[in-house]
């Protein structure tokens, strides 16, 4: 879903070709902690996951909303293979699913 608004609510830029690029859209959460306090949480998604958000490329489950798929390539699009890649210190790479989160810092002014 934060693909979809991010991709809703662009922002514009003119340096851009088509005068959008990336959104300042951003999903907080909101929980308690373990001490009774309120905490606060802000994702966005990476451009690169709003592309394929856009294409309809990359879906959402209907059982678990947090997850997602890569749709089948079709007669109607041509869906390249995706692979998220990581690589670490020590040369080594693996998948993390996590590569089209980020964290946003969220900072509440209370008067």
């Amino acid at each position: 879903m934060a693909g979809w608004f991010q991709n809703k609510y662009l922002n514009m830029c003119k340096y851009s070709p088509d005068g959008y690029f990336g959104s300042k859209f951003v999903t907080v959460v909101v929980t308690g902690d373990a001490l009774g306090q309120i905490h606060f949480e802000g994702y966005q998604v990476s451009n690169q996951c709003m592309a394929l958000v856009k294409s309809q490329i990359l879906l959402p489950t209907h059982d678990a909303p947090e997850l997602g798929y890569i749709k089948e390539t079709s007669s109607e699009q041509y869906v390249p293979d995706v692979y998220y890649k990581v690589r670490r210190k020590k040369r080594k790479e693996f998948s993390e699913i996590l590569f089209f989160i980020i964290r946003e810092k969220i900072c509440i002014i209370m008067k």
